[in-house]
């Protein structure tokens, strides 16, 4: 089999699709990452929102089901289920959406200013 990545000849493998390294295993993690238009850069971690719900148990949401707000360009971005999926590589960080945490008294207002709140991407 051939690496998914750069080609060459897998002898063995651990993983679902052929990867021949480390190297390639973490390119090819990026990308997949960078794929779903559901992640956002944020100081140089990818995070994850997957929504909002008041209801929903703290214990099987992203951070405990804390709350969190998030600020991108043209929209506000509210969720209680936020994951982390790791420091992405410089060279990867342009392909993302970029956002930054913000204060609820921020949101707030900017809300009030007229961005348009989303749960997810």
């Amino acid at each position: 089999m051939k690496c998914v990545v750069c080609g060459k000849e897998v002898e063995r493998f651990a993983y679902a699709d052929s990867i021949c390294s480390t190297e390639c295993f973490e390119k090819n993690f990026w990308d997949e990452v960078i794929k779903d238009k559901g992640n956002i850069l944020i100081d140089g971690d990818v995070y994850y929102p997957d929504g909002y719900d008041e209801k929903a148990d703290g214990k099987w949401r992203g951070y405990g089901g804390c709350t969190f707000y998030i600020k991108l360009d043209d929209r506000l971005v509210l969720t209680n289920n936020l994951w982390r999926r790791g420091t992405i590589p410089t060279e990867h960080q342009e392909k993302l959406i970029k956002g930054k945490f913000i204060d609820k008294e921020e949101f707030d207002k900017l809300k009030a200013d007229g961005y348009i709140v989303v749960n997810r991407l």
